[in-house]
Formats: structure tokens, sequence, C-alpha cells
């Protein structure tokens, strides 16, 4: 049994370092891309943290060329030309947000930490004939635009073409995160005002009248709702000190 536990536990172990692994590789992809493709980023969303992997590939694209002057007999193939400038430019752009970040700081604009950028496909966007929202222009119009660039691309220089779509990807899946990120801390503040109205309820009435229980969509007398709940914080506890005595065998 505790051999089982075991496997269980590191199971849950590795995947919750793949997920960090897949989770981090999606961001970096989608940050290389919005680099490009917008402005005013908040400071810890355009983190330095992002500045290493083309840092690193930059290195290894001058590892490559150390090979190739024969100091080795080791063949490793070249980076694709393009993609070893778009390194270049996400460092540079980054550098660039960076201080204007520092600029609005300085001047006392204040700008949301996590703010993922305005796009600047939404001031062409503004001339359509539709409206179309800064929340849709990130989730579709963005990647759309970098797949299609990526496939132009592809025809001239097919590596960087793939790494472009792989990009248009990764902005699509970040973008989609986000949103609905946003709509749970939506769903959060109203479940948390409902809750509040509904506590709010029970102090106006008496223990014979009827309240409306927000959790399960039906009413219990004031006095059913506490003994449900007292019993239910009673069930945690037994359980939380089952499992504790279960783990110490």
């Amino acid at each position: 049994m505790n051999r089982n536990r075991n496997d269980f536990k590191s199971l849950q172990t590795g995947l919750g370092i793949g997920n960090g692994l897949f989770n981090m590789i999606i961001m970096w992809l989608s940050w290389t891309g919005f680099i490009f493709t917008r402005r005013k980023f908040g400071a810890r969303f355009c983190s330095m943290n992002y500045f290493i992997p083309p840092a690193l590939f930059i290195l290894f694209e001058g590892a490559f060329r150390f090979v190739d002057l024969g100091f080795t007999t080791v063949v490793v193939p070249k980076l694709p030309s393009l993609f070893y400038l778009h390194m270049w430019a996400c460092i540079l752009l980054g550098g660039y947000h960076h201080l204007r970040m520092f600029i609005r700081e300085r001047k006392g604009i204040v700008t949301h930490s996590y703010y993922a950028g305005k796009p600047w496909l939404l001031s062409i966007t503004s001339l359509l004939p539709f409206h179309l929202s800064e929340n849709r222009v990130k989730r579709f119009v963005e990647p759309a635009f970098v797949l299609l660039i990526g496939a132009l691309v592809g025809t001239i220089e097919s590596g960087y073409g793939t790494f472009l779509e792989l990009v248009a990807t990764a902005m699509f899946m970040m973008a989609n995160i986000q949103h609905r990120f946003m709509k749970a801390r939506l769903w959060d503040l109203q479940d948390a005002e409902i809750e509040s109205d509904m506590l709010m309820a029970t102090k106006e009435t008496d223990t014979h009248e009827q309240v409306f229980d927000a959790f399960e969509g039906r009413t219990y007398s004031f006095k059913e709702l506490v003994d449900r709940i007292t019993n239910d914080d009673q069930q945690v506890t037994e359980a939380s000190e089952t499992e504790d005595s279960f783990n110490a065998v």
C-alpha cells in the first residue's frame, strides 16, 4: 500500500513538473510574439526572465559558428538566420519596452503590473465597419496575423516559418488562458457578492424563517443552514485527522 501511495505521489509530482514546463514553454513562445505585436506592458508581465532563452539561443548560434571554424570535427546544423535575427530583436525590443515602462513610472502613469499589453493591430481594426474589442483582437486577430506571416515566410525559410506558426499557436493559447482566468476572477467576485447577500439575509431573519442557499440552489430554515454548516466543518476536521493518521502509518 505504501508503495502504491508513493507511486501515486511520484506520478502527481511528475505531472506537476510536466505541466509547469509546458506552461513555461507556452509563455515564452507567446512572449516572442507579443513583444512585436503589443505595447505598454505591465512590469511583471514583461519579465526579465523572458530574456534568458533568446540570449541562450544567441550563444548557441555563436557556438555553432565556432564549430564551423573547424575547431572540432563534430558537425552541428546551424540555426536559421532569420530565427537568429528574431532572437536579437526580442532582446532589443524587450529592452525598449522596459525603458518605456521606466519612463511611464517616472511620469506617475499607473499600469497594472500584469497587463498583457495593448495590441498594435487595435488601431487598424478600429477602421473596420464593425467593432472588435481588445480582448477579441488578442484572442483571435493577433494569432491569425502571426500565423499568416509564418505561412508566408515559410515559403522562403521553412524552419523560421514553422517557428512563427508555433508562436502563433502559443499566442492563441496564452490569450485564451488569460481570458478564462479573468472570467474566473469575475465569477469569484459574483459568488462573493451572492454569499455576502446570503449572510446578511441570515442575520436579519429568525430561526424559523427560510434562507436561500446559493451553493445548492435550495431553501433552508436558518436553523437547518447553521446545523448543516456545523456538520460540514466537523466532517472536514474528521477527514483531516483520518488522513494524518493514515500518513503516519
